[in-house]
């Protein structure tokens, strides 16, 4: 951008997206737009403020998770990634938050399962949040439709009953039906939905 804040593409494809973002860190959110064309004339992006989160992810042992990725999806936003930091060696990291958001924990092993953390507020106790992810344990399934024809392409996602439903990850089925990824150890329901994220069955074990 230019000191006013204008930009311009001399070149764009036929359809695209736009995210703005400072190249500092301004204390200031990072904004998207989605589906443009090269028609349009102007756009207009407003980036918001932000607010520091420190962030400390652990196992169940209390014992640092360095690598986690944590993301930020801004829920005015169309709950688009707008921050994605890695631990360090002592599992803490701090990421910048919009006003309301998701907060998503990416286990960096196979071991350990993912966590979310929905609708939280920018400014919320505690400073420093601190989030344990708990080992899990590969679970396979087979998906087939009501004749026991095999459903390939299919997302199954793993959620379990950690005081509330924490997701741990999902998985997609193959040409054959199967599929495979790791879940807690305790009861978990597991949700079907097709590349349209439209709802197909629910399990729960």
């Amino acid at each position: 951008t230019d000191s006013s804040g204008r930009f311009a593409f001399c070149q764009s494809p036929p359809a695209f997206h736009v995210v703005a973002a400072t190249a500092m860190d301004t204390g200031l959110v990072p904004a998207w737009s989605l589906d443009h064309s090269r028609q349009e004339l102007a756009m207009h992006l407003v980036l918001g403020p932000a607010t520091k989160l420190a962030v400390r992810v652990q196992d169940e042992e209390g014992v640092a998770l360095a690598g986690c990725e944590v993301r930020v999806y801004d829920l005015a936003q169309e709950t688009s990634v707008v921050a994605r930091v890695r631990t360090d060696e002592l599992g803490r990291a701090a990421v910048s938050v919009p006003a309301a958001y998701h907060l998503a924990f990416l286990s960096p092993d196979h071991d350990h399962l993912h966590a979310w953390q929905f609708d939280r507020a920018a400014g919320a106790s505690p400073v420093e949040l601190e989030v344990r992810l708990p080992r899990g344990s590969d679970s396979r399934g087979l998906l087939v439709d009501e004749a026991g024809a095999p459903l390939g392409g299919l997302l199954v996602s793993a959620w379990d009953e950690r005081a509330g439903w924490h997701w741990n990850g999902f998985a997609k089925s193959d040409e054959l039906g199967n599929w495979v990824l790791p879940a807690h150890r305790g009861t978990t329901r597991f949700h079907v939905v097709d590349l349209d994220g439209h709802f197909v069955a629910l399990e729960r074990t």
